[in-house]
């Protein structure tokens, strides 16, 4: 995945550019990945607070600049909503509870999965595929 840059996503999303907003976003854009609010904080818990990165992401989410990743983790997960990073599914694996972007689907697939539902207004799409990974099939822990 190429990279965004912080303070340019900011700008084009209309938002100040703080200090803890650039930090904040230049971790998420370096995970490359999903990542959980806590995992933000583990790695920046020497510069902010829980509570600002907590209103941050909010701001983020609001903004478009992050979205929610569902799974069946309590703890909410998120990824990069940029260029870069287009809707794409994920599996969620029963067995080591690993959560797993994969390949973005083509924009004809989103196309024609919203021609189905044309009376309604889609603000967001979500897919995810269950069942065990790779792994945990290579290592018989099925």
């Amino acid at each position: 995945m190429d990279k965004c840059n912080a303070k340019n996503l900011l700008v084009s999303k209309k938002l100040k550019v703080t200090k803890q907003r650039q930090l904040i976003l230049e971790r998420i854009i370096g995970r490359q990945g999903i990542f959980t609010v806590n995992s933000l904080y583990t790695k920046l818990e020497d510069e902010i607070d829980l509570v600002t990165i907590y209103r941050v992401i909010s701001i983020f989410e609001e903004k478009g600049i992050i979205r929610e990743v569902l799974s069946n983790y309590e703890e909410k997960r998120y990824e990069l909503a940029c260029i870069h990073n287009p809707v794409h599914p994920h599996f969620n694996c029963s067995v080591c509870n690993e959560l797993f972007c994969l390949e973005a689907v083509s924009d004809n697939l989103i196309k024609l999965l919203q021609e189905n539902i044309s009376d309604y207004l889609v603000k967001d799409i979500s897919i995810q595929f269950k069942g065990i990974c790779k792994k945990c099939l290579e290592n018989n822990l099925t």
